[in-house]
């Protein structure tokens, strides 16, 4: 793991700068808080280092900065992933909307879920925090997408051209 990290690891000039120090940094990080056999795949970022794992039915993104500091951790999983705690917060007022995903942020700071709701008229995105919930998005089914909109546009424009 340490090689092919040191590799990805490199500025996009080749020059190793910082890199192999950093990436050590965070090869030991991730090594000590996720264990090893991880099967994880590591990418450079513009600002930092990137490892990629999967571990069952939940999708793990782990971000280190450009000193190999870890920065946070994002999750991508499903409803029947969630914690108790964060699905019986979303079900007592949303009882009857479907979970349909969900993005939990690690930071040093704390923990917050970014969850996915649908009933038959809307979507809705909703932040959660420890000690609250909020709506921060809402897309109703029936109303047309500003792509759907241009493309139904154009080709109403090349019917009447032909």
């Amino acid at each position: 793991m340490g090689s092919n990290l040191t590799i990805l690891a490199q500025s996009i000039d080749g020059q190793p700068e910082e890199s192999e120090a950093s990436s050590m940094k965070a090869s030991r990080d991730f090594l000590r808080t996720y264990g090893d056999s991880m099967n994880e795949k590591w990418y450079l970022l513009p600002n930092g280092i990137l490892a990629e794992y999967s571990e069952k039915a939940v999708h793990i993104r782990v971000v280190y900065n450009k000193r190999g500091n870890w920065e946070y951790t994002l999750k991508q999983y499903s409803e029947k992933e969630m914690s108790r705690n964060v699905r019986a917060k979303v079900k007592s007022v949303y009882y009857d909307y479907t979970i349909y995903w969900v993005k939990e942020v690690l930071q040093p700071e704390g923990r917050f879920y970014f969850v996915g709701i649908e009933d038959s008229t809307e979507w809705k995105t909703l932040l959660i925090t420890e000690d609250d919930m909020n709506v921060i998005a809402v897309i109703r089914k029936d109303s047309e997408l500003p792509t759907q909109k241009a493309g139904r546009e154009l080709t109403t424009l090349f019917k009447s051209k032909l």
